[in-house]
């Protein structure tokens, strides 16, 4: 008896290793795959930048910095530092200061040991924005993208960006992150050396769309603890009625006749109405949750807020719904 279970233990565990091993080999394999198929475009990628650096060393400067913008996101992680310095240097050749800053910047940062040549050309990049304004945009949500009016290449730089810009008016347009582009002018102001602009974008959900299954959620939660209420009252009456026919009993007596009626026929209802009072009690708060949230997103259609209070009871926060 114990040999045929050692066997058939035996047998259980190279079924399980064979599997495992067909489970790496299948991963393994994907992977492989996925590498490979990745390979070439980096390869292509790679290529073109180094036909780029070879245009930019015949001075033909803007035709690299073309290639370079359409390649920079199919370039291996190990270019990306080289990339930036590529486009700093190039962009400060062609005047322009702002984009030649934001590279330079991109690549020191990105670098533990930046090179010497490397932080002495962003310092005089740097020297050169004296007669600039830094600003600092800011996109609410994150996951956007700005793009600069006048560029002219359309190039979309991550949010948070910091950007110098002359004084005067001044156009970006963000985008991304699921929401509705927005279109900002921006005023830069002179004799200032820095300003914030936060750009918020709106949901691309129609607003009534976004919040129908917040409210259906919050209806069906009330429902439920209401129903979870009326299986309690329920139990309840049903208690009374039981107590009431066995009151008159001897105590040994009604613990025999009362408490298993209690445990089959009210226990089961009360345990019921705890759980749709669980249930019902969460679908309403998580609702209520995110309605406030969306509704702190967006003040101008705000229908949810939350309302400090005092009293002698003490303080605290409410939840008031307008409609």
């Amino acid at each position: 008896m114990q040999g045929r279970q050692g066997q058939s233990r035996r047998r259980r565990g190279m079924l399980y290793l064979l599997l495992w091993t067909m489970t790496v080999a299948v991963f393994v394999s994907s992977f492989s795959s996925a590498t490979s198929a990745a390979r070439p475009e980096e390869k292509d990628a790679v290529r073109r930048f180094n036909l780029a650096s070879d245009l930019a060393a015949e001075g033909k400067v803007e035709q690299a910095v073309g290639i370079w913008l359409e390649i920079h996101e199919k370039l291996p992680q190990r270019y990306r530092g080289r990339l930036h310095y590529a486009l700093g240097v190039s962009y400060a050749a062609l005047g322009r200061i702002a984009e030649a800053w934001h590279h330079l910047r991109a690549y020191v940062v990105s670098e533990e040991r930046p090179a010497t040549a490397v932080l002495e050309e962003f310092q005089r990049v740097e020297a050169m924005t004296s007669g600039y304004v830094r600003v600092s945009l800011v996109c609410q949500p994150d996951g956007a993208g700005v793009t600069l009016d006048p560029t002219g290449d359309g190039v979309f730089y991550p949010c948070p960006l910091i950007w110098w810009f002359k004084a005067g008016r001044q156009v970006v347009r963000a985008e991304g992150g699921g929401r509705i582009a927005e279109e900002r002018v921006i005023e830069v102001p002179t004799h200032v050396d820095a300003i914030e602009e936060v750009i918020t974008l709106r949901s691309s959900e129609p607003p009534a769309q976004r919040r129908i299954w917040q409210w259906a959620l919050l209806g069906s939660g009330l429902s439920v603890a209401l129903a979870g209420g009326a299986v309690h009252l329920w139990g309840y009456v049903h208690n009374e009625t039981l107590h009431d026919r066995y009151s008159d009993l001897p105590k040994a007596e009604y613990e025999q006749e009362y408490r298993p009626r209690y445990r089959d026929e009210v226990k089961p209802k009360l345990t019921s109405a705890y759980v749709l009072y669980g249930v019902g009690g969460t679908a309403a708060v998580t609702s209520m949750v995110f309605l406030l949230l969306d509704s702190e997103s967006r003040p101008e259609t705000r229908k949810v807020r939350l309302v400090p209070f005092l009293d002698w009871s003490g303080s605290g926060f409410a939840i008031e719904l307008l409609f």
